[in-house]
């Protein structure tokens, strides 16, 4: 029981971990500037997850980035 356990701990960290390492590499190369692109693509992968870790580097990006998934285009 602990070793799964564990097991699953490990995975989830790992996965949190490279969530935030993926979300650090869109903000350097300014993909968080077209709130839309992101938007879509959340959508479409299904990582509507990461919205809180884009929430850690860019509040502002993303509340327009719900704006659009709730589908008020402003």
């Amino acid at each position: 029981m602990n070793k799964t356990y564990y097991r699953q701990s490990t995975y989830i960290h790992q996965d949190t971990y490279m969530r935030i390492k993926t979300m650090e590499f869109y903000v350097e190369i300014g993909l968080l500037q077209d709130e839309r692109l992101v938007a879509n693509e959340l959508e479409e992968n299904r990582a509507l997850a990461l919205i809180n870790v884009i929430k850690l580097l860019d509040v502002t990006s993303t509340e327009r980035i719900e704006s659009i998934l709730r589908g008020n285009f402003k």
